[in-house]
């Protein structure tokens, strides 16, 4: 990725956090299905990996307090990619958060 994408990305990024509405959005533009009535608390100590986000949906009324963190991969397929030089597929799970 050269220098103008990653500050390109960075300013989209910051600019993001500035209030709910927009880090929705943002979300939204790189994929990520988000309902109605999501609330980001303290959106700078959120991480919400957005390596696929298609396995990502977030349902109404969610409320997401600060130091959430949400992966969409793991190590684990490296490790194994180390141990036995072949990629191993492992479970793809899509995750849904919802309200009770």
């Amino acid at each position: 990725m050269n220098f103008l994408k990653k500050t390109v990305d960075s300013i989209e990024y910051k600019l993001a956090l500035l209030t709910n509405k927009s880090f929705t959005n943002y979300l939204r533009r790189k994929g990520i299905k988000v309902g109605e009535n999501v609330l980001f608390t303290n959106r700078k100590t959120l991480d919400i990996d957005l390596h696929k986000p298609s396995l990502v949906e977030i349902g109404n009324n969610v409320f997401i307090n600060r130091g959430f963190s949400l992966l969409t991969h793991d190590y684990v397929s490296h490790v194994f990619l180390n141990i036995y030089h072949d990629y191993m597929f492992l479970l793809q799970v899509k995750l849904r958060l919802e309200t009770m």
